[in-house]
């Protein structure tokens, strides 16, 4: 079985994003990961991350049909 090494979600504030699960499951910033578009918290075995939708654009990806960033 392979290990997940980052699960990544899109969001309109990725400070806000990133801050509410920190606090919710006292998780810890990767702070030479922070970007104007990225945040990333460590989770044990897995990465959670959080891109601004500023980033569709730099992983060369189409914003989905519901999104508006």
């Amino acid at each position: 079985m392979a290990d997940l090494g980052y699960l990544n979600m899109f969001a309109h504030d990725i400070q806000r994003m990133a801050s509410f699960y920190a606090d919710l499951f006292q998780l810890e910033e990767i702070r030479e990961s922070r970007s104007p578009i990225f945040r990333g918290l460590r989770t044990g075995k897995a990465n959670l991350g959080f891109n601004a939708h500023d980033a569709y654009t730099l992983l060369n990806l189409q914003n989905s049909a519901g999104s508006s960033g």
